[in-house]
């Protein structure tokens, strides 16, 4: 055996022991155990449609054909993991709002969506942040501002990064019959204060 190889096994073997394996968990906005929609949202399901919403996307495009559709109000998403990625549709600026964002661990980390075209745009990645501390729970606080002429957003997922030896599959919605919180369901929990649903 070679000196060379004889010193990168060893590195080799590190690695590959130290790194862990990553996981995307996608949510949608109907699970109310991360989503919290605080003031007065419209939720869009295909049973539930908003015909009189100003904004009409094509339902078909939007993941789980759901979305919560708001107008100068606010929100937040908790998680845990080691980054966050919030997702909606663009609408066309007529309509379109900003988007202040804040990460409650690190408050400086923030971002402003802004959208100014004519067509929807769905799948938009409204805002990220990474390499994060995926040991504590964490949320991002968002809040729609009013644009040059807009006043609404449309909130479709997120996805969490996570270590995949500790996830768990979170499913899009709550189980049949829970409204809302993680009331009834079963789950385990990562810390104290942060519950994982397993249907």
């Amino acid at each position: 055996m070679s000196l060379a190889l004889l010193v990168l096994l060893p590195l080799t073997l590190l690695f590959s022991v130290a790194r862990a394996d990553l996981a995307n968990l996608t949510i949608d906005d109907t699970n109310t155990t991360y989503w919290v929609w605080l003031n007065s949202w419209t939720a869009i399901t295909p049973t539930l449609p908003c015909p009189g919403c100003a904004a009409q996307p094509d339902s078909t495009s939007v993941y789980n054909r759901t979305w919560h559709d708001g107008t100068l109000v606010s929100g937040i998403f908790n998680f845990q993991g080691t980054a966050v990625y919030i997702y909606g549709i663009d609408i066309p600026k007529q309509f379109a709002a900003n988007i202040q964002f804040n990460l409650f661990s690190n408050w400086s980390v923030a971002g402003l969506h802004t959208y100014s075209g004519s067509e929807y745009v769905y799948d938009s990645l409204f805002f990220s942040a990474t390499n994060l501390n995926s040991s504590v729970p964490d949320g991002v606080h968002w809040t729609i501002k009013t644009s040059e002429v807009g006043q609404a957003a449309l909130f479709d997922y997120a996805k969490v990064t996570v270590d995949d030896a500790n996830s768990t599959d979170v499913g899009s919605e709550p189980p049949t019959g829970q409204s809302s919180g993680n009331s009834g369901t079963t789950g385990s929990y990562i810390s104290s204060s942060f519950f994982v649903p397993t249907n």
